[in-house]
């Protein structure tokens, strides 16, 4: 069905929930698993001005 997942993390704690479903999900899918770091600037006070 799906032959890549990418899946968007921000070292929080819903990641460490998240990780082991998506993991298995690509196991059953035989798909590869692609994890991006997303960084949001605004906890560490840098704007976009």
């Amino acid at each position: 069905m799906y032959r890549k997942i990418l899946v968007a993390l921000e070292n929080g704690p819903a990641d460490r929930t998240l990780l082991p479903h998506i993991e298995q999900l690509a196991r059953l899918l035989k798909s590869s698993l692609h994890l991006v770091h997303v960084a949001d600037g605004r906890r560490r006070g840098i704007s976009r001005s």
